[in-house]
């Protein structure tokens, strides 16, 4: 995630994302991004006037976010298209595999161990020889 400009967050329920709002080129803005790899999942939502500093609110099913503009007018931003399978069609266990490959990391004790993603990718391939499908 941005260091600078970066003001308020908040976790997209039912998906890997957190949205963000921030200062892109001097104009406020909501950005996506994803929690395991830091990215951008997609560009970034310029808000006219938006107040930065005021919270997000996420709707509890996770499909549209809500933001505050200096005018005290509530903008509605439609993210249903983050839930098109976060999981890629795989179970709890290997998706936290594929967590680790876009990571190159794991936890062990309770700390950040580099891996080589490569071994991990090549077992969980080999569990899912076709193509990871997001539309599952």
């Amino acid at each position: 995630l941005p260091q600078n400009g970066t003001v308020m967050a908040e976790f997209v329920f039912g998906t890997p994302y957190i949205a963000v709002s921030t200062w892109l080129n001097g104009r406020s803005a909501i950005q996506i991004y994803d929690r395991v790899t830091g990215l951008p999942v997609g560009p970034a939502t310029v808000i006219v006037q938006l107040d930065v500093t005021s919270p997000l609110w996420v709707s509890p099913d996770g499909r549209s976010l809500s933001v505050r503009t200096g005018k005290k007018e509530i903008v509605v931003v439609d993210i249903s298209y983050l839930h098109q399978n976060p999981h890629l069609g795989l179970g709890a266990s290997d998706f936290l595999e594929y967590a680790k490959v876009q990571a190159c990391a794991d936890i062990r004790d309770a700390r950040l161990v580099a891996i080589d993603p490569l071994d991990v990718w090549a077992g969980l391939r080999e569990r899912h020889p076709k193509p990871l499908n997001p539309e599952r």
